[in-house]
């Protein structure tokens, strides 16, 4: 009996179509990773016509919008064309679990679409430019204890027995009346699973026991700044709130006049924009003051805080470096350095960095963001380099925001031990949750612990299992200071010394499929 073609199709891209809304992104509910390739499996299995490939690619990128509002950085338009996109080349590994099946039948076929899942969503990961943005494996944080493999084999594992769990679900119902054939596999389906859970478990009863550094994630909006840029700029008072993303209409209309201040910050036309830059920096400063009064040890502000020409950088940094030497705290300033003059499209005019400054004064380390957001932030990246500095035998690391959506550059960490990693970030509304969840796996995944203080988004102190400690909601809170007891010991997970062995793996095994697949037709062709 074949569901697919029990089932009528209208009502199978229905269910398909719904699922998908939830199965990632803002609304994203855990379970429906698991249910969704299912049902694909099934429909394309028994639609294999072109137009049923469209219709589904085109449905699954509509639904993949609605679920997703404000989440990309893009104008709509160009957020639509790119959702197409992926919808497509998400439905690459479906495609290949269609063809090959027609000679790989026994229990191999259960193997390619998680393979060609894994080698998709790595290969995204590394050369393209949204990180795991999108991977399958993030919906999964909620489900810990599961999560907890990310620490044995990255986001790929998560991935592979998502889509495993899929095809051999089909497999075994399609191979349901032959019980003796397929029992061995159900039993060594039942054994992973064990194992899997098991490991988690015990993972997340081993927490390394430490003492805890009182840190401070200190938030001053800049919501005032962009007003005053377009009102000197335009003449006009701009209608935006702190919910605006990133895409949002009122958020480009900034654009044209942040240029215009970059090419002319000293104009007269712009006094009232560089006033409100330096009330900025006073209120930073003034609010960190009363995370020292709170007891913090360690004190960090979020992505690109301190808006600031290059011929300014040096005061604002001896002004850290005294009030880090007077109140004895590690400070962690970042700053997005403006260089002036003409913008040419296509050149960075910015650096986008975290002065970190120990407690006696000294420049520590100066780290620059090594992955820029693609398309969006006219940045100089950074070399890629992530340090370890130590603090009172504490090993602290500095990353910056998106930087933290990259495994392989976060992997740094775990082989250099560290103990905590601070991620200054900037989010806005929409993406602030599945953000925040993002940075648990980098924790799991290095077994270190984060402070993530996040303009606009879910400011967090997260362990070495990814268990969120403390947090506070940009959007629910007047005075955005969040005090926090950091744990000061991480751990070391077998991911950060294999690094992406699984991964690399489960393309070996794809690439097998594939001449499996062509020696087949090659044989078939030359018995004919």
């Amino acid at each position: 009996m074949d569901i697919g073609r029990q089932l009528p199709a209208l009502l199978f891209l229905s269910a398909i179509f719904t699922l998908n809304i939830f199965a990632n992104g803002p609304f994203a509910i855990w379970p429906i990773a698991w249910v969704l390739p299912v049902l694909l499996i099934l429909y394309l299995r028994s639609h294999g016509r072109w137009y049923s490939w469209m219709s589904l690619g085109l449905l699954l990128a509509i639904s993949t919008h609605i679920g997703n509002p404000g989440v990309l950085p893009l104008p709509t338009p160009f957020a639509e064309v790119f959702m197409l996109f992926s919808a497509y080349t998400f439905l690459i590994p479906f495609a290949l679990d269609r063809a090959f099946r027609i000679r790989i039948t026994d229990f191999r076929s259960t193997l390619i679409l998680p393979t060609a899942m894994v080698a998709l969503e790595f290969t995204g990961a590394n050369l393209g430019p949204w990180g795991t943005w999108g991977a399958t494996a993030n919906t999964q944080i909620e489900l810990l204890v599961f999560a907890q493999l990310a620490s044995l084999a990255g986001l790929s594992a998560i991935s592979f027995i998502i889509y495993w769990t899929a095809s051999s679900s089909v497999y075994l119902w399609e191979h349901r009346e032959s019980f003796s054939y397929i029992k061995s596999y159900v039993m060594t389906f039942c054994m992973i699973f064990a194992l899997v859970f098991g490991y988690g478990a015990f993972r997340l009863s081993t927490t390394p026991t430490s003492d805890s550094l009182r840190s401070a994630a200190v938030l001053v909006s800049n919501l005032d700044m962009m007003k005053s840029i377009y009102q000197d700029h335009r003449g006009k008072t701009l209608a935006i709130t702190e919910m605006a993303g990133q895409a949002d209409p009122a958020s480009l209309l900034v654009g044209p006049s942040m240029l215009a201040f970059i090419e002319t910050p000293n104009a007269p036309e712009f006094t009232s924009t560089r006033l409100t830059l330096r009330r900025i920096e006073n209120d930073s400063f003034a609010l960190a003051l009363k995370a020292v009064d709170k007891g913090a040890s360690l004190i960090s502000w979020y992505e690109g805080q301190f808006l600031i020409f290059e011929s300014d950088a040096t005061r604002l940094i001896e002004r850290a470096r005294a009030f880090a030497r007077e109140h004895k705290v590690m400070l962690w300033t970042p700053m997005a350095v403006l260089t002036p003059g003409k913008v040419i499209p296509g050149r960075p005019f910015m650096k986008n960095q975290i002065v970190v400054i120990n407690i006696n004064g000294d420049v520590e380390y100066t780290y620059h963001k090594a992955k820029p957001v693609s398309g969006v932030e006219p940045v100089v990246p950074g070399d890629g380099i992530i340090p370890v500095i130590n603090y009172n035998e504490v090993r602290v690391s500095p990353v910056i925001c998106y930087d933290a959506d990259f495994p392989s550059l976060l992997l740094q960490t775990g082989r250099k031990h560290s103990d905590i990693i601070v991620i200054p970030s900037g989010d806005w509304h929409a993406i602030r949750h599945v953000h925040m969840n993002m940075a648990r796996f980098r924790a799991i995944e290095n077994a270190s612990n984060v402070l993530r203080p996040a303009s606009r988004g879910i400011s967090t102190v997260i362990d070495s299992r990814g268990r969120i400690l403390t947090s506070m909601d940009y959007f629910s809170t007047e005075e955005r200071l969040m005090m926090a007891d950091v744990p000061t010991k991480g751990d070391t997970s077998i991911y950060s010394l294999i690094g992406d062995s699984f991964a690399w793996l489960s393309i070996l095994v794809l690439l097998f499929l594939c001449g499996t697949y062509y020696l087949g037709s090659t044989r078939k062709i030359d018995s004919h």
